[in-house]
């Protein structure tokens, strides 16, 4: 029979670290939070002007408040990591869905860099014309300018409602995951995060 002996109180206190810094998730969460923080903001295009986002991709940018939305926080300990956008409208860019205007008759839909960014009212000297056979079935018409020579310059179609795909971009990466082990080891090394 081999006996071991050993300071009890010694290895109970070595232990106890041990097992308070497994409890311990909070320096891992935050890690982590920032992290996603930060890849989710890289995944923005960069640059000026209007591009639509691909499928996948994040949204576009116009004014970038849902980007500098983006944000974490942990509770319990770290036993809870929460992150993403408080913004309406993040959940229906991530998810997907229909919108539908909530007072109005229909939604504006800006059609130029002229009127991207901008609302209808902001103009003062729209006409509207109603849509042609070949418009969508939710398009009621368009607001534009009529231009010399009986043109006509369309700002913005008018929609009873939109469809939004699906564009999941607020999502924990491969190399995300390469990054949360490797701070939950360094952590239970003691190293810290």
């Amino acid at each position: 029979m081999i006996q071991l002996r050993t300071n009890w109180k010694e290895f109970g206190g070595h232990l106890r670290k041990l097992l308070g810094r497994v409890r311990n998730f909070e320096p891992i969460a935050e890690a982590f939070g920032a992290r996603l923080v930060r890849t989710w903001s890289l995944k923005f295009p960069r640059g000026a002007g209007h591009r639509p986002s691909a499928a996948g991709g994040p949204p576009a940018i116009q004014n970038a408040a849902l980007k500098n939305s983006l944000d974490y926080e942990v509770h319990d300990g770290g036993d809870t990591l929460e992150a993403g956008s408080p913004l309406a409208y993040a959940a229906i860019q991530h998810f997907g869905g229909v919108i539908k205007p909530k007072t109005a008759k229909a939604l504006t839909i800006p059609l130029t860099r002229e009127s991207y960014g901008k609302r209808a009212r902001d103009f003062n000297d729209l006409e509207f014309r109603p849509a042609t056979k070949k418009a969508k079935p939710n398009i009621i018409g368009v607001l534009g300018r009529a231009s010399p020579g009986g043109g006509f310059a369309a700002l913005f179609a008018l929609a009873r409602e939109v469809t939004l795909p699906a564009r999941p971009w607020l999502m924990v990466y491969p190399a995300d995951e390469e990054y949360l082990a490797d701070c939950i080891e360094k952590h239970l090394e003691g190293q810290g995060v």
